[in-house]
């Protein structure tokens, strides 16, 4: 892929492939030059947004990461639905990245604003199992025992963590 984006620099696929399967390898710098390459060609793509976010995290680049995922989280469901997706996601891609930015809340001990985010994603999608698991740990951590565990025993009930579908990454794959 790597003589690929060199031959033909124009089609944003090429650097979209290296970008994931950089990120996969855990090779987070190249990922994100990858995606910015992408980004830069295609500024709609909001996957490589939200995978370039991923790998600044993976880097600790917290805030790099929260000022991507807050820019996806805030656009309107229309701006990333494709018209050749074929597989359809469980949830949009804001709850993902809602999902996303509650974590960096919480490991940056901002427990307020985790929780915060968090019930704006049970509200828009009740059905999304991972808020309540996070949620029930936000609890825990403030002390907040019986309702931890209220929502870590709900999230057992609900749709598991699966990560958006792409429908690049599933020509990569094929």
């Amino acid at each position: 892929y790597q003589l690929a984006v060199k031959k033909n620099s124009g089609r944003w696929i090429w650097s979209y492939y290296l970008g994931y399967l950089n990120l996969e390898l855990g090779e987070s710098d190249a990922a994100v030059e990858n995606f910015k390459n992408v980004i830069k060609k295609d500024p709609e793509n909001f996957l490589a947004l939200f995978y370039a976010a991923e790998a600044y995290q993976n880097l600790g680049l917290s805030v790099d990461a929260e000022n991507i995922f807050k820019k996806i989280a805030a656009l309107d469901d229309h701006n990333f639905v494709k018209k050749d997706t074929i597989r359809d996601n469980d949830f949009p891609l804001q709850t993902y990245a809602l999902f996303r930015l509650a974590r960096i809340y919480m490991n940056s001990n901002r427990l307020d604003s985790a929780e915060m985010t968090l019930k704006q994603i049970i509200e828009n999608q009740m059905t999304f199992g991972p808020a309540y698991r996070l949620l029930g740990d936000v609890y825990t951590r403030e002390g907040n025992l019986l309702s931890g565990n209220k929502y870590t025993i709900r999230a057992n009930d609900l749709v598991e963590y699966t990560p958006p579908a792409d429908m690049v990454v599933d020509q990569l794959a094929l």
